[in-house]
């Protein structure tokens, strides 16, 4: 049961962090009025033109999200913590390949966002013990 619980609370820890960082990169940079969510291309070419700065602070919520996100699991099931870290960063590490493929982002970020997932998650096991 704690397994499960631990598994729901690092997902919901995480997808709370990385999202709040995510809002505040959003605040710091906010989409033109003329573009809208729903307007693809329009906001894939926004997208390209946008600061390096913009990318970072989105992958650092990425990074802060997974990591605090296996180290609650971790710390609530005390069960197989690499098991616990692993099921996390696959979790969003598959989040991560779902927004990268629904719109496109440069290659750089593509592939550094892709490669923190399991080295954060990870982390934040080592730490644990």
């Amino acid at each position: 049961m704690k397994f499960f619980f631990g598994i729901l609370c690092g997902s919901l820890t995480g997808l709370l962090v990385a999202f709040s960082i995510e809002h505040l990169a959003h605040n710091l940079y906010p989409l033109p009025d003329h573009i809208t969510k729903d307007e693809l291309k329009v906001l894939e070419a926004w997208i390209q033109e946008i600061s390096p700065i913009v990318f970072f602070i989105i992958i650092a919520a990425h990074v802060i999200g997974t990591f605090g996100g296996a180290l609650v699991a971790v710390l609530i099931a005390h069960y197989k913590p690499w098991l616990m870290g692993g099921i996390i960063s696959s979790l969003f590490f598959v989040l991560g390949i779902i927004n990268v493929l629904m719109v496109k982002h440069p290659l750089w970020f593509t592939v550094v966002d892709l490669l923190i997932y399991f080295p954060a998650g990870l982390s934040a096991v080592y730490i644990s013990f």
